[in-house]
């Protein structure tokens, strides 16, 4: 694509294999840029099939790469290469390499040091981010203070000097602060500074109106720029400045910090936005700046094509070293994955996700970016082979027929209407633990489920690991389990049925709780099954409740029955799903559909992550799999009239069953494929 498209497309056509080229160098690095050839550079670029790469005007450092004439006292003081940028982005674009633009918002160095009295202050007094003594560039500088001003003037050169493609604001983020004009701030707007939630909220509007106006001035003076402010997650919390993104970039390293469950969890949140999306990782071993270090290529493979199966372009981070040559290496690992990536670019790209299933996230009442309930249950429906979406209660609901509770989401009047109208529309509902009570012990959320859980006795909730109780698993729930107690290691809570409230399955008590004067061996003590202990599972017509947090517990401990419990209601509530397979579960299915091709995309993914590492996961072998059968149940809502693989598109035999189902065997998966299904009607 040259960079005349790009320019005319704008955000409607993303670019596919993106490099994000950090170059964040200190002031006390001799010869910056001093080994820079543009046309090497362009050129090592292009034979990776690099087709965008974000270059810098500006670091965390605070220094800048081009001569000011605004701010020329931020020049890098050992800028050999006057015009660095500039002559970057003269190469790249004669090469139809797209290039837009990074600067940083909230850490800056220079500023930092120069304009103490501009970072964000935390209750204490202290700084938001950084210690006094800790090395780096880290405390947060508020973006309600003159450094606004700056931050609007330095972005007006930018706009004027390089008529950029995109801009890549980074770190804008919601941090609470309490600096003497941040006080006044939230007095003007009627918020309690003493008041945790408060004090978010006005963060919240701190950050909400710089992104709006800042996109107001760049597309005022070009209104074909992209811009993206990276917060390094994309959350719930975005929706109310959302206009002000022309795209979204999911930032998310799983060997920096993120993990492997990191980026399918925010994808699955981020499809339902309305936005073109980036997935974005590392070459690095592990994370920003680990100069001279490589991912394994298989690693670096799964990254990108999990990006694919979830429709978003890739993205890799890099690092440019100061002398300003590209790392050989690094560009020919890069390349062999972008090879792969461009050959099926085309089937990706206008595509949309599948599903009957949505898990409302937690992330709106949860003080982490990441919370366990939710990192356990994207991975757990994963392993299961389900295809579903994450959601918020500001996402229309209506075309899914099951929403997932789990584990964490408070009855407020938002959440109990969210679910009444879902219900109403004839929708099902599997909640945990407390995702069905008010803090006053009444089961009143999901709405359907306040005649058939009925109220808590006592209210009580242990978590600890040595309160423990039992299932045993029975009927269509104890599918595939042995009828047998099985430990929970996690207990939930204590709940009787209402007048329509099914008990499915109870609680065995274990003999009694562990204490310094009742204990039994080394954990919980043992099932005592002479007594019948409360409900475990209720049941509805349209839901099913487990008083057990076992989103949690899977994220914890990972208990095959505990997943296998969740499948089996899940289709015990909606059925099977749209696809299965008979290979194991670590092997990632996800389905997308393709409206201009008719075609339905089967995303095969098993690359294992392993604990190789102290705190680090890595992928190195790829172990093929043989004589896999995918299985589609079309429901009768279409017909496979054929199936072959990408890009190639190998032909693989295509069998029809009963009751709609439609198998085909791929003899052979090498870590990835995707299964291109031609049909007839849509799934």
């Amino acid at each position: 694509m040259t960079d005349e498209t790009h320019r005319k497309t704008g955000q409607s056509d993303i670019s596919f294999r993106q490099v994000h080229l950090d170059f964040h160098t200190s002031g006390h690095i001799r010869g910056v840029g001093s080994a820079f050839d543009p046309q090497e550079f362009a050129e090592r670029l292009a034979r990776a099939q690099v087709d965008s790469i974000t270059c810098f005007a500006r670091c965390h450092h605070g220094y800048l790469y081009y001569q000011s004439e605004k701010h020329p006292h931020l020049v890098h003081p050992f800028l050999e290469r006057p015009n660095l940028l500039d002559e970057q982005i003269l190469a790249l674009r004669e090469r139809g390499i797209r290039v837009p633009l990074y600067t940083t918002v909230q850490w800056d160095g220079w500023m930092m040091r120069e304009h103490p009295e501009w970072c964000c202050q935390d209750p204490r007094g202290g700084w938001h981010g950084q210690a006094p003594l800790e090395p780096g560039f880290y405390a947060t500088l508020c973006v309600n203070s003159p450094y606004r001003d700056f931050l609007f003037d330095h972005t007006r050169e930018l706009l004027e000097r390089f008529d950029p493609q995109g801009l890549f604001f980074d770190i804008v983020r919601d941090v609470p602060c309490v600096c003497p004009r941040c006080l006044a701030g939230m007095e003007e707007e009627g918020l309690d500074p003493w008041n945790e939630e408060e004090r978010a909220r006005f963060a919240r509007l701190v950050a909400d109106r710089f992104r709006r106006d800042m996109s107001s001035l760049v597309r005022k003076e070009n209104p074909d720029c992209t811009l993206f402010y990276n917060a390094s997650h994309v959350a719930p919390r975005l929706r109310s400045s959302l206009e002000s993104f022309s795209h979204l970039e999911i930032e998310s390293l799983p060997s920096g910090g993120w993990g492997y469950t990191h980026f399918p969890y925010v994808a699955r949140y981020a499809q339902g936005l309305g936005k073109e999306m980036i997935g974005m990782t590392g070459r690095f071993h592990t994370y920003w700046g680990d100069f001279h270090s490589y991912k394994n290529e298989a690693a670096l493979e799964f990254e990108c094509f999990q990006m694919l199966a979830h429709g978003a372009g890739c993205s890799v981070g890099d690092q440019l070293v100061p002398s300003g040559e590209l790392d050989e290496r690094a560009y020919e690992l890069i390349g062999e994955v972008f090879g792969k990536v461009r050959a099926v670019e085309p089937w990706v790209r206008g595509s949309r996700p599948l599903g009957r299933i949505a898990l409302v996230t937690t992330e709106e009442w949860s003080q982490s970016e990441q919370p366990g309930e939710m990192i356990g249950a994207v991975r757990l429906l994963q392993e299961c082979g389900f295809q579903f979406s994450v959601i918020d209660l500001a996402s229309d609901p209506s075309h899914y027929e099951l929403l997932i509770f789990p584990d964490r989401v408070p009855v407020t009047p938002g959440t109990t209407a969210f679910v009444e109208s879902f219900l109403q529309g004839g929708g099902r509902v599997l909640a945990t633990f407390d995702a069905t009570f008010s803090a006053a012990g009444v089961v009143a959320a999901p709405q359907a489920l306040r005649d058939g859980a009925g109220c808590d006795p006592h209210g009580r909730a242990y978590e600890r690991n040595d309160f423990a109780d039992y299932l045993v698993p029975r009927g269509p729930l104890g599918r595939d389990l042995p009828e047998t107690p099985h430990v929970m290691y996690l207990r939930g809570r204590e709940v009787i049925p209402g007048p329509e409230g099914r008990v499915e399955l109870a609680i065995t008590p274990s003999c009694f709780d562990r204490s310094p004067r009742r204990y039994c061996s080394h954990q919980q003590s043992p099932p005592d099954r002479s007594r019948q202990g409360l409900p475990g599972v209720i049941s509805t017509d349209r839901s099913l409740y487990f008083c057990h947090p076992l989103f949690t517990t899977y994220f914890e401990r990972s208990p095959r029955w505990v997943k296998l419990l969740v499948r089996n209601a899940v289709e015990e509530l909606i059925g099977p799903d749209l696809c299965s397979h008979d290979g194991p579960s670590g092997l990632i299915v996800t389905a997308r559909y393709h409206p201009e091709k008719a075609c339905l995309l089967i995303h095969l993914l098993y690359y294992v992550p392993e604990r190789r590492g102290r705190s680090l996961d890595v992928i190195e072998d790829v172990v093929p799999l043989h004589d896999l059968t995918i299985t589609l149940r079309t429901r009768g809502k279409f017909e496979v009239t054929r199936a072959g693989i990408l890009p190639d598109g190998e032909e693989l035999p295509v069998q029809a069953g009963g009751e709609g189902q439609v198998r085909i065997r791929l003899p052979r998966l090498q870590g990835w494929a995707i299964l291109a299904c031609s049909c007839q009607g849509v799934p």
